[in-house]
């Protein structure tokens, strides 16, 4: 899991990893691009639809960051009911 504190509430969140997002995010971490960020195109007062373009053009697709967000949250909702609000930022509070 990562554990981390919420910009807004301050609040310890936890985030579950499976073994291959694990091994993913220790790749990157191994690749010392930041040390601070681990996707660096996301920093603070950047645009995430900006980033999400730079992330697109670099993996050679075109996918729109609305059907990146739905998918997204599809996904989590399949496995644990009420996820895919809460990853998404749209869980209630």
């Amino acid at each position: 899991s990562i554990y981390f504190s919420a910009r807004k509430t301050a609040k310890l969140q936890r985030l579950p990893l499976n073994r291959c997002a694990r091994a993913h995010l220790e790749h990157l971490r191994s690749l010392n691009l930041d040390s601070v960020h681990v996707f660096p195109g996301f920093a603070k007062n950047k645009s995430y639809y900006a980033a999400w373009k730079r992330i697109c053009a670099k993996a050679g697709v075109d996918v729109p960051f609305e059907a990146f967000r739905k998918t997204c949250s599809t996904l989590h909702e399949d496995c644990v009911p009420r996820t895919g609000e809460w990853i998404t930022g749209h869980g209630l509070k």
